[in-house]
């Protein structure tokens, strides 16, 4: 008899969840370790981020910095503070991956995921309900807004 003699059994609520996911345009593998779903992602650049570069341009005047949009030369930073928070917005965009565990009820953790959890770096999401997946997807874009598609 084989090392997996049978197939692991997913978690009842897992579909709905994947579904909600999917929806939002999310990809989503399913695995049976460390967790149940790789959920890849993609956090695009907001246009107002277009916006900010468009309208705060960078200039200097008898050697110091400004910003054409901002007024006060004494203490704007340079880049100005609009620059610099769309520099921020355009770090966190792009794609990131996620590892979520479908859990049903009030089932909790193995073992073995709680050890995983203690010392894995990255993200590990628990989604018991579809709108959990919904509220993950708005977390990660940073965002308390999701459209009504993704419920």
């Amino acid at each position: 008899m084989g090392l997996h003699s049978h197939a692991n059994q997913r978690d009842r609520n897992e579909k709905p969840i994947v579904e909600v996911f999917e929806r939002c345009g999310a990809s989503v593998w399913k695995v049976d370790t460390p967790c149940d779903l790789i959920v890849g992602d993609e956090v695009k650049v907001p246009a107002l981020v277009a916006q900010i570069r468009k309208r705060h341009t960078r200039g200097v005047t008898g050697g110091v910095p400004y910003c054409e949009m901002c007024t006060d030369l004494e203490v704007l930073p340079w880049p100005c503070d609009a620059i610099r928070a769309a520099e921020i917005i355009e770090h966190m965009a792009g794609p990131r991956t996620r590892l979520v565990e479908v859990k049903f009820g009030r089932a909790k953790l193995t073992p073995y995921q709680v050890r995983f959890e203690a010392h894995h770096k990255g993200d590990f999401s628990i989604a018991r309900e579809p709108e959990d997946a919904a509220d993950l997807i708005a977390a990660w874009r940073n965002s308390a807004i999701v459209s009504k598609g993704c419920r």
